[in-house]
């Protein structure tokens, strides 16, 4: 792995993505996989992972939630080919930040991201790494997640709660569309095995096809860096603590600083 040109790309870019680890991570996937099939079979025994409407009538069931934190989550989150990757983007200590598994059918609105940064959603270090893992192919016609290539050079951007959710405790905090930054648009093209790794101001949203048949489930994993002087100040603060960028302002000043990456 050509670890100069993936910094290069990530500083650059906002993000860079990695198709050398397929053979390494797709056991850990497939174990994923099976846990959730396993979640699933407790609720519904006809469970399909696979199926778009057994998704749908078992995350009415809050499977959603109950695989939001899977065993093979930590698992996936332990694996040295990642963790070295996240130091190598200049994470220098990693320590897992808010992490989990999601499961997403195209007609399930009220799960799916609007543009948005992390960084002001999830408070963490400037240096965090964050990495969208899914766990079957992802690309334009089956669901994935669109970026915009560079807009982590833009600091914090103007954001508001999704509807009915607080302010000060949101890790939903939208981009409009009229105030997301010009750049390139990518729908990422991932095979399975295959990830994008993205800085934590880099806009991005979900995407879904307008038809489709498909599941889209993913692993997203975030480390932050335990060496940042600042967020070690702070607390350590993330989501976990009912915090965002409005009820923890001093984050504010961080990730309005250029890039250390």
């Amino acid at each position: 792995m050509n670890f100069k040109k993936l910094l290069n790309d990530y500083k650059n870019n906002g993000y860079c993505i990695i198709k050398s680890l397929s053979s390494v991570l797709i056991p850990y996937i497939d174990r994923v996989n099976d846990e959730l099939n396993t979640i699933g079979k407790s609720i519904d025994s006809n469970f399909d992972l696979s199926n778009p409407k057994s998704i749908k009538e078992v995350n009415k069931k809050n499977f959603y939630r109950a695989i939001r934190y899977s065993l093979g989550l930590f698992s996936l989150a332990s694996n040295k080919e990642l963790i070295n990757l996240s130091t190598s983007l200049k994470c220098k200590v990693p320590f897992l930040g808010p992490s989990y598994i999601r499961s997403d059918v195209i007609d399930e609105t009220s799960h799916a991201f609007g543009w948005h940064q992390d960084a002001p959603c999830l408070l963490g270090s400037l240096n965090s790494t964050t990495f969208w893992i899914p766990c079957s192919d992802a690309n334009k016609k089956k669901g994935s997640i669109e970026i915009i290539e560079k807009s982590h050079n833009y600091g914090v951007l103007k954001n508001k709660p999704k509807a009915a959710q607080d302010s000060l405790t949101s890790n939903n905090l939208i981009i409009d569309d009229n105030d997301a930054p010009d750049g390139k648009r990518v729908i990422v093209d991932l095979k399975k095995g295959e990830f994008i790794v993205f800085h934590s101001l880099l806009v991005h949203r979900s995407y879904y096809p307008k038809i489709s048949n498909n599941v889209r489930v993913s692993a997203i994993l975030r480390y932050d860096d335990a060496s940042d002087i600042k967020h070690r100040e702070h607390g350590y603060l993330t989501s976990f603590d009912n915090k965002n960028i409005n009820s923890a302002p001093q984050y504010r000043k961080i990730y309005n600083q250029k890039s250390s990456n």
